[in-house]
């Protein structure tokens, strides 16, 4: 037994080696073009996919070589250098796209939730927009060590939506700005001003008036505002353990959100609330999902009455009052106007970064670690900040890493991981970065449907700012045009029985094609089942040992796609009740069934035969349909083809 398990280990090793040998094979010299950052030193081989995606973002999965700190800073041996797996997407200041930090806060808590998990949950919230790419986000309370557990570590607001607003230290929050400058990615320092805001909203989350609120969980003086929530502690008894608020507004305004959508009471100075006020109650327990307005503000009292949509959160003031979408990062500035810190992480791990081009194009990235069988080692601050400035980035963060690191792109109507996570499988993470488009809403779908062709047609409703001048479908990646006030078009030259995906796009009035994300699939038809001839015969049949006179009836069609299921293909005779399976005939090549001659059945009046569809767009085979025929001894060309009539009608109506 200890010999079997050496062995075992010794082909182990030597696999592991050859393999990584095999995957590192390396360049025989180190390019011009390497990057050098804090004694660091990063460049790329080779590119080994690229995606283009909609509204012009850019996938990339590279394949790269990086060296750690050198002491006199000399460019080091190739042989020295850890070999890389860069995916990274690339999105620019122009695209007409927004990007949304987003977290699950379902039922009143932080849910820790795949990445592409929070994507979807994103979009079923906000149907209106559509996911292009992701990555994970900012670290997070992974061992559930805070009061209220899983949140994330610092700010994470998207669409205005402040989940949590606490600041972190002077590189720990970043900010999106969508303008038309530069200025598309922001450093937010802790100093940062902070207001606790009531919104008025709509159903579509507008704000239609605010207030600043000037005391949280105290009553407020002449003409204040305040805002009244539980909270959650660790105690020696039990963790999580939240405290209801017990308050008294005799005297006061009060109005009180009791079901809210989401309620997060993040802490004691940082709390997210959005939903209807049900109540106006003056004593209240306020239980988890609920929190309450007193007021003594005579501006907000005319404007608040029951079911009104009221949002409570800290909102950034100052000059990052613009901000909509912000997420903290894991701490560290990795490069700033260019220059790269001396100090940070030595260690390599697979890392998460996002970084700014001068030109304002912003650039994410995921680089896999820990997998050295692979070939995929992870990089220190070090070469991370190398790596940002190979790749043009004059600003740079560090988001969190290790198993958390995660890129996804939508392809294909699919969400994709693109790169390798270093647990072996996608992590649930605290929070994430979208990138989001908000389509021209189309009314589409599929008409005409063959086994070689489909029209498509599209109806613009909204061009939700969309400077749409022609619009396209794209399949196969061919694009066909709509023509000039016409919402239908043709795609030719399909394949039968075939899956296809489609996508939409336009032209702009200067002549740039814009892909969107709106798309879907449609199924070509299988060709026809086609009957070219039923002939019954006389002939003899052994039935069980005995060989009797018998009417043979053989079936001839055609079956291309195997829309019939030939295997399954029965025949019943005049009355009888007993259903014949039938079978391939070696000797006559072809498909047929036979009933003995007898008193019972001394002649054939009718024939019925039983099909049974099996079509690839449904779920198992349909149920069967039947033909008959009628004296199918005298049959005709005539009966014949309005069989094959019926035949097909049978079959377009399971598409449809």
């Amino acid at each position: 037994m200890k010999v079997r398990k050496i062995l075992i280990g010794l082909f182990s090793l030597i696999f592991v080696f050859f393999g990584t040998v095999i995957i590192n094979a390396r360049p025989d010299a180190v390019p011009d073009d390497v990057s050098f950052a804090d004694g660091a030193y990063f460049f790329v081989e080779e590119n080994l996919e690229t995606n283009e995606l909609p509204y012009g973002v850019i996938h990339r999965r590279d394949w790269a070589y990086s060296h750690e700190k050198t002491a006199d800073g000399s460019v080091p041996e190739i042989d020295t250098y850890l070999t890389q797996q860069v995916n990274s997407l690339e999105i620019s200041k122009d695209a007409n796209v927004a990007f949304v930090p987003w977290a699950r806060v379902d039922d009143n808590k932080w849910t820790l939730s795949k990445v592409r998990v929070l994507a979807a949950d994103f979009e079923s919230k906000y149907p209106e927009y559509k996911v292009i790419g992701a990555i994970n986000g900012d670290g997070f309370d992974i061992n559930s060590k805070l009061p209220f557990p899983k949140q994330p570590q610092d700010i994470t607001a998207g669409l205005g939506n402040f989940f949590k607003s606490s600041l972190g230290d002077a590189s720990g929050v970043i900010g999106f700005r969508h303008n038309g400058t530069t200025d598309t990615l922001v450093n937010i320092p802790n100093t940062a001003e902070r207001v606790l805001t009531l919104e008025i909203i709509d159903s579509s989350e507008t704000v239609l008036k605010s207030f600043a609120i000037q005391k949280s969980n105290q009553t407020p003086g002449d003409g204040e505002i305040a805002l009244f929530y539980g909270m959650y502690e660790n105690t020696t008894e039990a963790n999580h353990v939240y405290n209801p608020c017990a308050y008294n507004f005799e005297g006061l305004k009060s109005w009180v959100v009791k079901s809210a959508e989401t309620a997060l009471p993040n802490s004691a100075n940082d709390f997210y609330g959005i939903g209807t006020i049900a109540s106006n109650e003056n004593q209240l327990d306020l239980q988890i999902g609920q929190f309450a307005i007193a007021s003594n503000n005579e501006e907000l009292n005319s404007q608040l009455t029951l079911d009104t949509r009221i949002r409570v959160q800290y909102r950034l003031g100052g000059e990052y009052a613009d901000i909509e979408n912000a997420i903290g990062v894991f701490g560290s500035v990795l490069l700033k106007d260019g220059e790269a810190p001396s100090t940070g992480n030595p260690d390599v791990h697979p890392r998460t970064i996002i970084g700014k081009k001068a030109d304002g194009t912003i650039m994410m990235f995921v680089i896999d670690g820990r997998q050295f069988g692979k070939g995929f080692y992870g990089l220190s601050y070090a070469g991370l900040s190398a790596l940002l400035k190979y790749y043009d980035c004059v600003d740079g963060y560090n988001l969190d890493g290790g198993g958390s690191s995660t890129l996804l792109i939508k392809k294909d109507g699919d969400f994709l991981v693109t790169n390798s996570p270093s647990d072996g499988q996608e992590r649930s993470d605290g929070n994430c970065i979208l990138i989001v488009a908000k389509d021209p809403q189309l009314k589409y779908q599929t008409e005409n449907l063959t086994s070689d062709s489909v029209t498509i047609r599209a109806d613009v409703l909204n061009d939700n700012n969309h400077d749409i001048q022609e619009l396209f479908v794209e399949v196969n990646n061919q694009k066909y045009y709509y023509p000039a006030n016409q919402s239908t078009v043709t795609i030719p030259n399909l394949e039968s029985s075939s899956y296809y995906y489609y996508k939409f796009g336009y032209k702009d009035s200067a002549n740039n094609e814009v892909t969107l994300l709106t798309q879907g699939y449609f199924y070509t038809l299988k060709h026809m089942f086609k009957i070219n001839d039923l002939n019954i015969r006389m002939g003899e049949r052994d039935f069980f040992g005995t060989i009797r006179e018998s009417f043979i009836m053989e079936l001839d069609f055609e079956n291309i796609d195997n829309i019939i299921d030939s295997n399954g293909i029965r025949g019943r005779v005049n009355d009888r009740s007993t259903d014949f399976l039938l079978v391939w005939n070696t000797e006559t090549n072809v498909y047929d069934f036979a009933v003995p001659k007898s008193a019972v059945v001394p002649s054939i009046d009718t024939v019925i035969i039983f099909l049974t569809f099996d079509y690839d767009g449904a779920l198992g085979p349909l149920p069967s349909r039947t033909i008959v025929y009628h004296n199918p001894q005298s049959l005709g060309f005539r009966t014949l083809n309005d069989a094959q009539i019926k035949t097909d009608n049978e079959i377009i109506k399971i598409y449809n």
